[in-house]
């Protein structure tokens, strides 16, 4: 059996647009200096998350991707999993926070309705503008408007 080395990379908040660079600065430092195959962020202490914390993973994700490692959280909260969820990043970052509560994660959890189906892989519809020239009143109808002369 394979050992496995883990690097810790505790996350304090708010992060900002600005801190993205230096977070992935630093763990591509420290997984270059390591064998480790497992980058554990602990984002406890974030805060409420928000866009730039998403970015902040999904980046550090490529950052550990690119030394042959994966990025799992610990104590993420139901909000910062449900918006990883909501941006598809579940399947990606991994949370070591047992699944329950109001928060689910994974392509169908079971149980929950599917509200959104997911699309069928095929040609992408292509839009076709409307007959007549834009600004023109008459495009795509003959019909008289009620109340107008």
């Amino acid at each position: 059996m394979e050992a496995t080395s883990t690097i810790l990379l505790a996350l304090r908040g708010p992060i900002t647009a600005a801190d993205v660079p230096g977070l992935c600065d630093q763990l591509a430092a420290r997984l270059r200096d390591s064998d480790a195959t497992d980058a554990v962020c602990d984002v406890g202490a974030l805060g409420r998350p928000t866009v730039a914390t998403v970015n902040a993973l999904a980046r550090l994700q490529l950052v550990a991707g690119r030394h042959g490692c994966r990025i799992r959280l610990r104590g993420a909260g139901p909000e910062l999993l449900l918006l990883l969820e909501l941006v598809g990043l579940t399947d990606i970052v991994r949370s070591d926070e047992p699944r329950g509560g109001s928060v689910e994660t994974g392509p169908d959890p079971p149980g929950r309705p599917n509200c959104l189906p997911r699309p069928e892989p095929g040609p992408v519809p292509v839009a076709r503008p409307s007959p007549g020239a834009p600004g023109d009143r008459r495009a795509g109808t003959s019909a008289r408007c009620p109340g107008t002369s």
